[in-house]
């Protein structure tokens, strides 16, 4: 499997880039004059564009490795969106794609906007709610979200095997932890209550950079595009000065659900 880059930063992209989101209709027009319209879900696609400026060689040359080794546009690779919040379905914990752990119920208000959400953790151990995700292995990602909790709580955030954990204080607090994608397969990524736990979150989100940003809704499609080519013949770098280039990279992603 290919893997879009990152910089030497840990950024996926540079500012601005353009993410532009299509879909295709299909009309049906009877004899009669009837028109059905529908939207073609397998036509979907997101076009990006993104100007890099001050690229080392190294970094370059990685963006060069992918465009060959994808044969240009021919073959496909994995795109971590660096827009999205990457966990599916924010406001909707407790339904699919969430996990919810044996003993642990989640309860909310999905009409408020960000919905929250109550768990309560009935088992003899640690448990939570969270989400399995095809992360690309290697790559740093940050998980964030509101805690409300009794005082003395301990919840938890966890990115595979790693755990961030703090004592709640009564208050509404937000946690967040960064760590790398497990290897191979998917990454399991959620909240954990102690035994006997109960607390209120809301804006579970998870990142493809170090630290949180601003909370923004999950959507069904996530923003790992397993699907996604270079839309462009040719990749032109320019030496703009020792070690640094610049090129302008243009990408093409297909929601395959």
């Amino acid at each position: 499997m290919l893997y879009y880059p990152i910089q030497n930063t840990g950024a996926v992209a540079q500012f601005p880039l353009v993410r532009t989101r299509r879909w295709q209709t299909l009309e049906t027009l009877t004899l009669g004059g009837h028109a059905a319209r529908g939207l073609q879900p397998e036509a979907r696609r997101v076009h990006w564009q993104m100007d890099y400026v001050d690229l080392t060689d190294g970094e370059a040359a990685a963006l060069t490795e992918l465009f060959e080794d994808a044969k240009g546009g021919l073959k496909s690779f994995v795109f971590v969106d660096p827009l999205a919040n990457l966990m599916r379905n924010s406001e909707r914990m407790g339904q699919t794609p969430w996990t919810v752990s044996s003993g642990v119920s989640v309860l909310g208000n999905e009409t408020e906007s960000p919905a929250v959400f109550a768990l309560t953790n009935a088992a003899q151990g640690a448990g939570g709610c969270g989400q399995s995700l095809a992360l690309p292995a290697g790559q740093e990602y940050c998980l964030s979200c509101w805690i409300l909790g009794g005082e003395g709580e301990t919840v938890g955030l966890r990115i595979g095997g790693a755990v961030q954990q703090v004592v709640a204080t009564g208050v509404w607090q937000r946690l967040w932890l960064a760590a790398a994608a497990e290897g191979d397969g998917t990454t399991f990524c959620g909240v954990e209550l102690a035994p006997g736990g109960v607390a209120s979150v809301h804006s579970v989100q998870l990142e493809r950079q170090p630290g949180p940003s601003a909370y923004r809704a999950g959507t069904a499609d996530g923003g790992i595009y397993r699907e996604t080519r270079f839309e462009q013949e040719a990749l032109e770098l320019v030496a703009s000065g020792p070690n640094r280039n610049r090129v302008r990279v243009k990408l093409v992603s297909r929601l395959t659900e």
